[in-house]
């Protein structure tokens, strides 16, 4: 098979090299492959290309087709992006839920294994595309040209403003500020070093603890969650983490911000999103109703997002020039020209993301004051960035704390299995025998010297034994060491106090021997997960009260007050079990060593070697433990603790020195604490995405062509690409990191009455001077395809340059059907303007009378001796395009190759 891919592989070159012509695009290889694929993304850092087949499954292949690995979710994959450091791969799943995977981890047999590493669930149908964007002035460095010139820009505008100048300079920073008539002005002269936050937590507390592993499991049985263990806290305090936000659509219309790809921070419906726009003689709201996602694109510096959807346009309230409200029922925009036939079709909308904005970024002064206050709001990134970290740390020892709960339940539950189902059979011999009494009275009789009942006597001597005892007081001590391991390494580690006293009895506080969960002793190298909730919440509670700053972002101070309460009452109720359960297991074995000190005496064994017993311990736990279980009422959420009424009259009094408020807590258990912290938490953090979402709205909306004869709306498969480019727009702009946004899209025939024609809008969301508005009209053309050849697939490749995958239309019985793949440059098309207001048309219509034609030759053009297929992979980092052919062949092109030698020859 090889032999013959390379005879075809040579039989292409040799056809090419024959014309006369140089190579457009070198074929590196042809693979042939053994499913059909639906999704294909190259890594953004890496030669390594993902790949979905149509059973779902993802396979990870490197640059030469070496397979790295192959991993099957079990779900329908609908979407698939890479995080920009290319070490997470994201899949959207059907059902709502994206699911993270590892790419760099290594198994104990030094393979890659695609691990699973968080799932999340973001939306309720399917998720039909993924965008994962980091924040671009945190990922390069500026130039002290550029730096130099920002602030001068910055001192014109202040002298401008005002003639009395206070300046305020310090020689270890480079910060000026400027008082202009009440105001204050921080001009900026560092990017990137004022507020710029990191997670101090390392500082003070060693690394926080993994989830324990579930009773009865072995290192292999766990299946992911071995590996998960090991990469729990990677996403938000990773070293070189960058800021950057996960963006999700989903059919329905619903688009998703994740930071670090685990933290919700927003999330809007574009059917509920209101478009104010300018039309004839009205100001009106419109709508679009039945939208489905089809591509997102979130700016470079997180400024905005553009969201290209299908969907009917409506207008929804309407705006006269008397002021007076109308409802209209649908949306009819008239044309002398051109009578529009439905509303139905793709539309491009820019929503307003710069609250992920630094704020104080490009050298734009941050202005303090009640009239400008919006200009300082909008800009939180490096808030956004802080509290991530903080909350997103806090879900995972959540989790954490939530498996150890879980681990404590179930090993404490099956040692109380096993003592119920030795003991349990007393009462009945008791009712055997016809005696009234209960196993208490039995037991207290031969405890104050009565002699040994019937029944009491069957029971130790033949259905408990010490062979029995010894094993019921085994698994009571197994999960006594495992309940105090789980507690001092994952929950939290006790001080100070190493003992107390029950009456007249000491009790030590240390429970000793090695644990057979982690097979080391309680001295960790690692800090309780709910010592560190306590510190990551306090840190919170320091930055909500920073009210200028964080507000705006949603975090509350009265939520964040209430989650640290909780989770300090948290800590109190650890404590608690803590104590309980040293009292419990003390309990226990004094009457276990009792127990045995009677069965040697009914069989007539020596005693000497048994521990004794305290008779007034045994009292205490045949009245309060043998019929009740106190340590496993604090693990049931169903259960409530009785506190005498004295008791609950001194806590009330204790509440006016301050501290706490909540004199409640004593009635409730363990785990019903836990449940009350995170729903405080969630409160706390639904607060702040609740806020950041009301902060993201519409700026602006295009209509570009309209879907005919569809009495049932449904969202076809179109091709598009969206790409921002650096690069000067307008004779006015002077930024030099401006970003320019392409967009490109395949028009259906039935939205025009020509064929076959690719339509690319440029500047769109051309940048807005935060002090001064400077707006330039968006640009377009329309290109039209030789009719020889239809488009498969397109894709932006490297600034200004486009990607076609074109198939023949027929074919003719000589001569099989062909392809070719052809790069366009966008800088030789001539774009028209567009209105930023909403048209009476369709955009595409504005520039059917000027479409232009594509000349094959005009372009570099590789044919394919095969048609091809969806999707064309295109990496502008590698220089490299994957293209899928109907011969099930995978066939990876070298794109920069042909320029690389036209470099040498011109030197």
């Amino acid at each position: 098979m090889a032999a013959e891919v390379e005879e075809e592989e040579v039989e292409m070159e040799s056809t090419d090299a024959a014309s006369g012509r140089p190579i457009p695009f070198q074929l590196q290889l042809d693979k042939p492959l053994p499913f059909q694929i639906k999704i294909a993304e190259w890594n953004p850092e890496k030669d390594l290309l993902a790949m979905v087949t149509d059973d779902s499954k993802v396979v990870l292949h490197r640059f030469n087709w070496q397979r790295l690995w192959m991993i099957s979710p079990g779900k329908c994959i609908t979407s698939l992006c890479w995080r920009p450091d290319g070490k997470v791969i994201a899949l959207g799943i059907e059902d709502g839920s994206i699911l993270l995977h590892d790419v760099e981890s290594v198994t104990k047999a030094l393979y890659l294994n695609g691990k699973l590493l968080r799932s999340i669930k973001s939306h309720s149908v399917a998720v039909i595309y993924l965008n994962w964007e980091e924040d671009s002035h945190a990922a390069m460095t500026r130039t002290l040209a550029l730096e130099r010139a920002a602030k001068e820009a910055c001192k014109e505008i202040v002298r401008a403003m005002t003639s009395s100048v206070v300046r305020e300079r310090e020689e270890s920073q480079t910060v000026d500020v400027v008082l202009i008539g009440g105001f204050f002005i921080l001009v900026k002269e560092d990017v990137d070093n004022a507020f710029v936050y990191e997670d101090r937590t390392s500082r003070f507390f060693p690394p926080a603890p993994r989830i324990p592993r579930m009773p009865g499991l072995g290192a292999g049985d766990a299946g992911l969650m071995d590996d998960y263990e090991d990469t729990f806290h990677e996403f938000s305090t990773s070293p070189g983490q960058h800021f950057n936000v996960l963006s999700s659509g989903d059919k329905d219309g619903s688009i998703c911000f994740s930071i670090f790809g685990i933290f919700p921070i927003g999330k809007i419906n574009i059917h509920q999103l209101p478009i104010r726009a300018t039309l004839p003689n009205r100001i009106a709201t419109l709508q679009i109703l039945n939208a489905s996602i089809q591509k997102l694109a979130l700016s470079k510096n997180l400024s905005q997002l553009i969201v290209l959807c299908f969907g009917e346009l409506v207008e929804d309230f309407v705006e006269s020039k008397s002021k007076s409200i109308q409802r209209v029922e649908h949306f009819e925009l008239q044309s002398s020209s051109v009578n529009r036939v439905s509303s139905v079709g793709l539309h491009c909308f820019v929503l307003k993301t710069s609250i992920f904005l630094d704020s104080l970024e490009d050298g734009h002064p941050l202005i303090l004051g009640p009239c400008l206050r919006d200009i300082a709001i909008v800009c939180r990134k490096n808030e956004l960035h802080q509290v991530a970290q903080q909350a997103s740390s806090i879900e995972d020892l959540v989790e954490v704390v939530r498996a150890s709960l879980s681990v404590m339940s179930k090993h404490w539950s099956e040692a109380m299995h096993s003592f119920h189902e030795k003991f349990d059979p007393l009462s009945s011999l008791i009712v055997d025998h016809g005696l009234f009494s209960t196993p208490q009275d039995e037991f207290l009789s031969v405890l104050f010297g009565a002699r040994t009942s019937p029944p009491l006597h069957q029971f130790l001597a033949n259905t408990l034994g010490e062979a029995g005892l010894k094993r019921v007081s085994k698994a009571v001590d197994c999960a006594g060491k495992e309940l105090h391991s789980v507690i001092h390494e994952h929950l939290q580690v006790m001080r100070n106090q190493k003992s107390f006293r029950i009456g007249k009895n000491e009790v030590n506080m240390e429970h000793p021997g090695k644990s057979t969960l982690t097979g080391e002793s309680s001295c960790t190298n690692w800090q309780p997960a709910v010592e560190i909730i306590g510190f990551r919440i306090a840190e919170l509670r320091g930055l909500s009260r920073w009210r200028a700053r964080y507000r705006v972002i949603g975090l509350d101070e009265k939520l964040i007050d209430n989650a640290t309460e909780k989770a300090g009452m948290l800590l109190v109720q650890v404590e608690r079990f803590s104590r309980i359960l040293v009292i419990v297991l003390h309990l226990l074995q004094n009457f276990f060593n009792w127990v045995l000190r009677s069965i040697k005496i009914l069989m007539s064994e020596p005693i000497d070697q048994v521990q004794s017993a305290n008779s007034e311990l045994i009292v205490v736990f045949l009245k309060f433990v043998l019929n009740h279980d106190p340590v496993g009422e604090l693990m049931d959420a169903t259960k409530t603790i009785d506190v005498d009424g004295e008791i609950m009259e001194r806590l009330e009094e204790l509440v006016i020195f301050g501290g706490y408020a909540d004199t409640k807590y004593l009635e409730r258990n363990l785990l019903n604490e836990f449940n009350q912290m995170e729903q405080c938490f969630k409160e706390a953090f639904l607060h702040q995405f609740t806020t950041v979402s009301q902060k993201i709205h519409c700026e602006g909306l295009m209509p570009l062509y309209e879907f005919r004869y569809s009495t049932q709306f449904s969202s076809p498969a179109a091709p598009t690409s969206i790409v921002y480019y650096k690069g000067n727009y307008g004779s006015e702009s002077t930024n030099l990191d401006n970003l320019i946004d392409y967009t490109c899209f395949k028009v259906p025939n039935e939205s025009l009455e020509l064929t076959n024609c690719i339509g690319i809008m440029r500047g769109f969301t051309n940048a807005v001077n935060p002090l001064q508005k400077q707006t330039h009209c968006p640009e377009a053309v329309l290109l039209r395809v030789p009719e020889a050849f239809h488009c498969v697939d397109l894709s932006f490749y490297k600034e200004n340059q486009l990607i076609l995958l074109l198939n023949e239309a027929t074919s003719t019985s000589d001569s099989a059907m062909r392809s070719l793949i052809m790069m366009v440059q966008l800088d030789d098309l001539c774009f028209l303007p567009l209105s930023r207001e909403v048209p009476e048309i369709w955009a595409i219509h504005c520039l059917k009378a000027s479409a232009v034609d594509m000349h094959l030759e005009n372009g570099k053009v590789r044919y394919v001796p095969d048609p091809v297929s969806r999707p064309l992979a295109v990496s502008a980092s590698r220089g490299l395009a994957c293209v899928f052919t109907s011969r099930s062949h995978a066939m990876v092109y070298i794109l920069d190759e042909d320029e690389d030698e036209d470099e040498a020859s011109g030197a």
